[in-house]
């Protein structure tokens, strides 16, 4: 997939070692998946060295999410920013999870890649994850059924020089089932993430996912245009630059 900061299309295993050597831990993973995806991903986990081993999905997840696995959790064993009560939440619900009440998605089987020929030295191909490809298999998936009921319309503004950050986080939030109206451009550039919305609009469930997802701050402005408006600045468009 593409990676973030730069690094450019690697595999998903290379992230994770870049992340180990340029000393960014998993974040290079997780927001290349997140970019790739579509979809929030904050969370990771696995081996502090090396690569996972590479088993059947919902038993590599139980091996890892597993109650007997508290201590060597606590030992400090993997590489995570996950806390501990989340893992503890996520092994509980995986303990009880039935494999035929869990769906996987392999794409190694699917038509959400494209090949980029000639791509290796020795002149063979590899399989790129194709964003619009990804979008169309996965449709509404990741959707919170709440948030999509509520129709709290949002408007995106890219304040930064950054090209299609607008359109990246619009892709994103349209996945989790706000209701995006309006992307396009805003002068002057700020920093952190803004939201502006009415009394009620900022009490949303829309609000709480974008404030959660990009840590937005509160602003004062005009909202004729949409219920919400966000306007992204230099923090999320860090992401793509090098080395940041």
């Amino acid at each position: 997939a593409e990676g973030t900061h730069g690094y450019g299309t690697y595999s998903l295993a290379a992230f994770w070692r870049l992340g180990e050597i340029d000393k960014k831990d998993g974040t290079v993973l997780a927001e290349s998946m997140s970019e790739t995806l579509g979809i929030p991903v904050t969370g990771y986990i696995g081996p502090k060295t090396g690569e996972f081993i590479s088993n059947e999905a919902l038993t590599a997840a139980k091996s890892i999410f597993s109650l007997k696995n508290i201590f060597g959790f606590l030992g400090g064993i993997y590489r995570t920013n996950i806390p501990f009560n989340k893992f503890i939440g996520l092994a509980w619900l995986l303990n009880f999870s039935r494999s035929d009440r869990v769906n996987t998605y392999d794409f190694t089987r699917n038509t959400v890649t494209v090949a980029q020929n000639s791509a290796l030295p020795d002149g063979s191909s590899v399989w790129i994850l194709d964003p619009q490809r990804l979008d169309a298999q996965l449709r509404t998936l990741f959707e919170d059924e709440s948030v999509r009921r509520e129709s709290v319309t949002v408007a995106i503004y890219n304040t930064t020089s950054m090209p299609s950050l607008g359109n990246r986080v619009g892709r994103l939030l349209t996945n989790v089932g706000v209701s995006v109206v309006t992307v396009g451009n805003d002068t002057p550039e700020i920093d952190t993430c803004t939201v502006t919305g009415s009394e009620k609009a900022m009490k949303s469930k829309s609000a709480q996912v974008i404030i959660a997802i990009f840590g937005c701050k509160p602003a004062a402005g005009d909202t004729n245009r949409a219920d919400l408006i966000i306007r992204i600045g230099k923090t999320y468009a860090k992401r793509f630059v090098p080395n940041e």
